[in-house]
């Protein structure tokens, strides 16, 4: 038998042992055929035969044109002949035909031999299978072209949010890079409205279902559980479908015949579906399936991050929108410390445009007022670099002349450091007015209560006593000289006891109202107040000075001073155990200046309150006065009180 094994082989005994094992290692790996000086074969080895899938009997004698495959063209074919004549060989990828249709890829290497006369007798060819080479290669390419398709759509969706624009260019790839694919569409869901709306959409002829369109979502989409479940649906071939839908009726009268729906899942709800329709009968292979499922996948990133962005703006709209009309300045600044926004509110608060104050420090804004601004700018500056999420100081903030501001100040903080802060400015006035009606109200209450005090003790209990006085001393004159010594000692003690009653009474009453007040003014009757009390009460010696000289001021301050002097008093006598109290008044540069010092035993200041003192407060804090209180167990207590005035 006459094989190309065993021509080679007649050669194989002519040359030594180490050509002898390679020469029979590439009879057995290399397709090999030898052909006529027309083309025609005449050997073949084992290998061809098995790549080919015809048998050597089938081959020998058919012409090389046999394996041809559609890939090339005529022109392909006779440049390879021409370069085989004129150079005598010729070696390239060729794709060639096996016998049952399916193509695959050699790496030809052909010879021409000559005959004597230099014409050609035969020819060798060696073929290299490199089919799963060039599969790879085109995976390598598909996957190329995807990325750059992907990273041209991305870009869109990063740069621009229109998503109209986005589909057109994904729905463009779908048919550029599917062959197979005759029309494609992204269709969005309404269950409310049982509606899905076909957004866009691309294909090769004038079709009905343009984008636009309005479709029933229940009888259109049936198997829509399916998709819900994010599982695909393929229909290989619409016509052997007993029971059709409108769409599928639709793509009928345009001669499309199967198709491919793939879900749309946004944060694990179903928001709609991309469908792909042919013209070809089960056009669903492996390939086409990675590649529309690599599409779909940037097609559902491309309408999530649309409709992020969409959220977004919406956000950043209402956002706007509220922070416009919010009845609070709202200031962010970066970590710089440089004003980033402004609301109305605020720019209306620090007088000021919102474009004049960007990127403009927060302390130029702030700076007129020295104590806001080293609190407010040197608490940023403190705890900028600490490791904290959210940090927040309130500080009151005046603004706008009387008005009086609520600073709220919010740290943000980027992988613990500082990086900027919200500032939110509440107009405190109305509830500074509030709280200070509410204090006026309650020292009106218990002046309101001191006159009925002072009157009835006056009227009733001071007439009582007088009366009382009047039958004591009737009765001395009457018993004088009467009764025995032990009787008349008891009865001028009873007088005395009556006289006392008559004086406190008096004193008093003169103290819960002092009419002296109007008519004398405030040193004179705290002066007095001090004479009483030091006559009443023999353990305490009160020591008063003062300056005043005469010089009134409001009723309301000095009605709040002179109940400032009792209060101080009363606690001395109450809670001190002081055997000196030392009081003065003193009036410089507008404002009133009330001191008391006792050598009484003390207290903690944690205690204050209870002690009589919240009343001592709130009067001043109605005068809009200072007060401070020092004490401490064995060392006394110090008041000071300072009121401005306008006198």
């Amino acid at each position: 038998m006459y094989t190309i094994e065993n021509i080679i082989m007649k050669d194989i005994l002519k040359v030594p042992e180490e050509k002898k094992r390679l020469t029979e290692a590439i009879c057995d790996s290399a397709c090999i055929s030898i052909s006529n000086a027309n083309g025609d074969i005449i050997l073949v080895n084992d290998s061809f035969c098995k790549i080919t899938g015809y048998s050597a009997d089938e081959l020998i004698g058919s012409n090389h044109r046999l394996l041809k495959s559609d890939l090339h063209s005529n022109e392909f074919y006779n440049d390879i002949w021409s370069a085989i004549v004129e150079f005598g060989s010729w070696s390239g990828q060729v794709c060639n035909k096996r016998k049952n249709g399916e193509n695959y890829w050699v790496y030809l290497k052909i010879q021409s031999f000559n005959e004597v006369g230099g014409s050609i007798e035969k020819y060798i060819a060696t073929y290299n299978d490199i089919t799963k080479q060039k599969q790879f290669e085109e995976r390598v390419q598909r996957a190329n072209k995807h990325l750059k398709f992907t990273h041209r759509l991305f870009e869109k969706v990063l740069h621009n949010g229109n998503i109209d624009n986005i589909l057109k260019i994904a729905l463009w790839g779908f048919r550029q890079n599917i062959s197979s694919c005759s029309w494609v569409a992204v269709t969005l869901f309404d269950e409310k409205k049982d509606e899905a709306n076909i957004i866009c959409q691309n294909s090769v002829l004038e079709s009905k279902l343009k984008t636009g369109k309005r479709i029933s979502l229940s009888e259109n989409f049936k198997d829509i559980d399916t998709l819900k479940n994010e599982s695909a649906i393929y229909c290989a071939d619409i016509r052997k479908r007993e029971e059709k839908t409108n769409v599928e009726c639709d793509f009928l009268d345009e001669g499309l015949v199967s198709y491919y729906l793939i879900p749309i899942i946004d944060n694990g709800e179903l928001i709609g579906t991309i469908i792909i329709a042919s013209n070809l009968r089960d056009f669903l292979v492996n390939e086409i399936v990675e590649t529309i499922e690599e599409y779909c996948y940037s097609i559902s990133i491309a309408i999530h991050h649309s409709n992020l962005h969409k959220y977004i703006a919406e956000s950043d709209s209402r956002l706007n929108r509220l922070l416009e009309v919010v009845n609070e300045g709202v200031i962010h600044i970066d970590a710089n410390g440089k004003i980033q926004y402004i609301n109305p509110k605020a720019c209306y608060y620090f007088n000021v445009k919102s474009d004049s104050v960007f990127n403009q420090d927060i302390g130029d804004l702030i700076k007129y007022n020295k104590l806001f601004y080293s609190n407010c700018v040197e608490y940023i500056n403190s705890i900028a670099n600490m490791p904290a999420n959210n940090r927040q100081i309130l500080l009151p903030c005046p603004i706008k002349s009387e008005v009086w501001g609520l600073l709220n100040i919010t740290l943000e903080q980027n992988t613990g450091k500082f990086s900027g802060a919200i500032i939110l400015i509440t107009d405190i006035s109305d509830s500074l007015k509030i709280e200070e009606l509410r204090r006026r109200t309650l020292i009106e209450g218990e002046e309101n209560e001191r006159k009925r005090f002072a009157h009835d003790l006056h009227d009733g209990l001071g007439q009582t006593i007088a009366a009382a006085n009047m039958y004591v001393n009737a009765l001395e004159s009457k018993l004088k000289g009467k009764l025995n010594d032990e009787e008349w000692e008891q009865l001028l003690k009873t007088k005395e006891l009556v006289n006392r009653a008559v004086l406190e009474t008096r004193t008093i009453s003169h103290n819960i109202m002092p009419n002296s007040l109007s008519e004398f003014g405030l040193s004179q009757t705290i002066e007095e107040v001090c004479e009483d009390i030091s006559k009443i009460n023999e353990k305490l010696d009160i020591d008063f000075n003062t300056d005043l000289n005469g010089v009134r001021f409001d009723n309301d301050i000095e009605l709040g001073i002179y109940r400032a002097t009792q209060e101080i008093i009363n606690n001395t006598l109450k809670h001190s155990k002081a055997s000196l109290l030392q009081i003065s008044l003193r009036y410089r540069a507008g404002t009133i200046m009330l001191h008391s010092l006792d050598n009484g035993i003390g207290m903690s200041t944690k205690n204050t309150k209870g002690l009589g003192q919240e009343s001592l407060k709130n009067r001043i804090k109605a005068l809009k006065g200072e007060i401070e209180i020092y004490s401490a167990k064995g060392e006394g207590t110090i008041t000071k009180i300072k009121i401005r005035t306008k006198t």
